[in-house]
């Protein structure tokens, strides 16, 4: 850990593309869509690929390649079988509560969960100049082992991210060269096809997509999510129009109208 502690320390989060956006582009968090609108297609797992390339490309490139640690995380294992069962308390230290707030069952938004367990296994992958090829570490880590490696790293004060951080291991055992390597290995492009992207969208709409949206109604949360959106934007005159919404057609083309209003004002 030694390696990465510098003073002016920058710890910057990299968010996928949730959903197909005209101003941001396409979708690229490996998920399926979640909007009745695709752009650019259905979703693609390549292009969540094609985001992990691109930053790891700039990582590979950068004068400060020598100082920083990249970490690739994801958070659920995509339903995929694993053969390997979540631990429990007794077969890891943290699988314990982050704090003494376990809301009981039958209070709202309780089910008395201890939080003795922990979920399926998810990929991590670590990339620095200071990890040998094929590195493997058959550790329990979760999420909060990421805030473990900060605070380690940096020497924050300890006992600030609650119990399970506090016991969740660092990725340190990763770094175990002693000098950087040199080598900074490439990996392949991921290439996508734009033309089969576009075929497959038209099918789909033509198909299911708009019938079945029309038919569906606006639900509480995604009604909210609206008038959240409006806030955000301070667009306030929307949140009268947003009442009458009656379903999730109408909610895509209010989406759809208002980025493309966004995209006009920035360009013109």
């Amino acid at each position: 850990m030694r390696h990465l502690a510098v003073k002016a320390a920058c710890r910057p989060f990299i968010e996928p593309i949730y959903f197909d956006s005209i101003v941001w582009g396409p979708e690229n968090d490996m998920h399926p869509e979640c909007n009745l609108y695709e752009f650019y297609g259905p979703s693609n797992l390549h292009r969540g690929e094609a985001l992990l390339f691109k930053t790891y490309e700039a990582v590979r490139n950068s004068p400060d390649w020598e100082s920083t640690l990249l970490l690739i995380l994801f958070d659920e294992h995509g339903g995929c079988y694993d053969h390997v069962p979540p631990p429990t308390a007794g077969q890891c230290d943290v699988a314990i509560a982050p704090d003494d707030r376990i809301i009981p069952k039958g209070e709202k938004g309780g089910i008395g969960f201890q939080f003795d367990r922990l979920g399926p296994r998810v990929p991590a992958i670590v990339v620095s100049a200071y990890t040998p090829p094929q590195t493997r570490l058959h550790d329990v880590f979760e999420h909060t082992s990421v805030l473990s490696t900060v605070v380690n790293c940096f020497g924050l004060s300890l006992g600030q991210f609650g119990a399970r951080q506090a016991r969740a291991r660092d990725v340190g055992n990763a770094l175990s060269l002693a000098s950087p390597r040199t080598d900074r290995p490439v990996v392949p492009k991921p290439q996508i096809s734009l033309i089969e992207d576009a075929q497959q969208e038209l099918h789909s709409i033509v198909h299911s997509k708009l019938l079945g949206a029309k038919q569906k109604p606006v639900s509480d949360l995604q009604r909210t999510a609206l008038h959240g959106a409006a806030i955000f934007a301070d667009a306030g005159h929307l949140h009268e129009r947003i009442d009458q919404i009656e379903n999730e057609l109408e909610a895509d083309l209010l989406l759809v109208e208002h980025e493309a209003k966004l995209v006009k004002n920035k360009l013109f």
